[in-house]
């Protein structure tokens, strides 16, 4: 996955979101999708939300490959919205989700008569976010220690 990282003014939380990025999408998807994605994570502190999760642009099969990721990185860690956002890029990219939140998995899904904790797509990535984010952690536990060996 290619991607940019926008308004990350702290060095180390830049460092960690690229770690992340990788991290989840060699847990989420496999290399010859992800390959083709290509991401913009912006860190938005004035939004309300966590975060947020859109299609930018589809290629000529119709299928979305260049997605926007806002974080919200002064409500908590900004890693675990990541994985959260980085499931529904999965699903965009997989073709589970439409782009415009009609379709998940082929059914019909009209999100105005849901609730959001109901919806198809965020119960996927609810269940799956916080392991992600575990894993991640781990992943940074080890890496750190293996640099304490090497140093």
């Amino acid at each position: 996955m290619k991607y940019k990282i926008q308004n990350c003014r702290s060095k180390r939380l830049k460092q960690r979101l690229v770690k992340g990025l990788d991290f989840y999408t060699k847990e989420l998807m496999h290399r010859n999708l992800s390959r083709n994605l290509f991401v913009t994570l912006v860190v938005d502190n004035k939004m309300l939300d966590y975060g947020e999760c859109f299609v930018t642009n589809i290629n000529d099969q119709y299928k979305p490959r260049k997605f926007v990721v806002k974080l919200n990185s002064s409500m908590t860690d900004p890693l675990c919205t990541l994985a959260h956002e980085m499931v529904h890029i999965k699903q965009y990219a997989k073709g589970e989700l439409s782009p415009c939140h009609t379709k998940w998995k082929s059914m019909h899904i009209n999100e105005l008569n849901m609730k959001y904790l109901d919806l198809p797509w965020e119960k996927q990535a609810f269940r799956y976010d916080y392991q992600l984010y575990e894993k991640f952690l781990e992943f940074e536990q080890q890496n750190f220690f293996i640099q304490l060996l090497i140093s």
